[in-house]
């Protein structure tokens, strides 16, 4: 399990090996491709950015967030588990912006 000092490693990791798969499926289309196109080719390329950004934000706040990355045998990441500190500034506990109560 690495913490939150080597997440920026991680992430980094995570981001070339998207890099190269995006590159692969452009150059599967033969070097070009239109930018709406490759999430319609590759949907998992669009849930892969989309968690990197989240944890990308997520390490710009240790004091609110820690991220955990957890790696199989292999030293491949297998995943992350996120967690709130239980010291929480202040403001960082403000009910959601869409009035809904918050999930149990």
């Amino acid at each position: 399990m690495v913490c939150a000092a080597g997440i920026g490693d991680a992430i980094e990791e995570e981001e070339l090996a998207l890099a190269r798969d995006l590159a692969g499926e452009i150059q599967r289309h033969g070097g070009a491709i239109m930018a709406n196109f490759v999430f319609c080719a590759r949907p998992d390329l669009r849930k892969r950015l989309g968690d990197v950004k989240l944890l990308r934000f997520l390490t710009r706040f240790p004091e609110i967030f820690e991220v955990q990355t957890f790696e199989v045998e292999s030293g491949q990441i297998g995943g992350h588990m996120l967690r709130c500190r239980s010291d929480l500034p202040a403001s960082a506990g403000a009910a959601p912006s869409d009035g809904l109560p918050a999930r149990a």
